[in-house]
């Protein structure tokens, strides 16, 4: 995301709702998160926790995992690739409620993950010259360290439930969203 989209939808936000601000998360309290991530690399599911250390800031670790399976067709054979893709990831985020006065019904917030992901493939190659042949298996991974950066908000529907949806700049989808249910404790 651009900084002058990133900057109108803030100014959109604050003029939206400015009204009586309350605190989102407050020092102390926690909140459960589970959703899925639109990505070009599958459908990563998460789940992470969220822990009130300021009336403002949250930090806390989430887990994304995902799996894909690829075809190629390759002169007249199918290639198969499936891959396993995981990541563990810390999470900091600024909530702008106080900041600009926006209702507690509501929860705008923006961040940065900081996280350690890895990837798992295994792809199944036919013997092009016998094909009765059991196909050739070779396995890969790696793994490496990556910073996002996010903005997201949240609709409280009830005192402890909310739906949440965030944007992101991630490292190989560009622009990246996820759309989950938080449970606040």
């Amino acid at each position: 995301m651009n900084k002058p989209i990133f900057i109108s939808f803030m100014l959109f936000l604050a003029a939206t709702f400015a009204a009586n601000a309350q605190s989102p998360i407050a020092e102390g309290e926690k909140q459960l998160n589970l959703g899925v991530v639109l990505s070009n690399s599958g459908l990563p599911l998460y789940i992470g926790m969220d822990f009130g250390v300021h009336p403002d800031i949250s930090i806390g670790p989430k887990l994304v995992v995902s799996y894909q399976q690829s075809k190629t067709d390759f002169f007249g054979e199918t290639i198969i690739d499936k891959t396993l893709t995981y990541g563990l990831i810390f999470v900091f985020d600024y909530h702008f409620n106080n900041l600009l006065e926006i209702p507690s019904k509501f929860d705008v917030y923006s961040g940065l993950d900081l996280g350690y992901y890895g990837y798992s493939t295994t792809t199944e190659t036919p013997d092009f010259f016998d094909p009765t042949a059991p196909p050739t298996i070779t396995k890969s991974g790696g793994s490496y360290m990556n910073g996002n950066l996010h903005v997201g908000g949240r609709y409280i529907f009830e005192s402890n439930l909310a739906l949440n949806l965030q944007l992101g700049l991630y490292r190989y989808s560009a622009i990246g969203a996820s759309f989950g249910i938080t449970k606040k404790f």
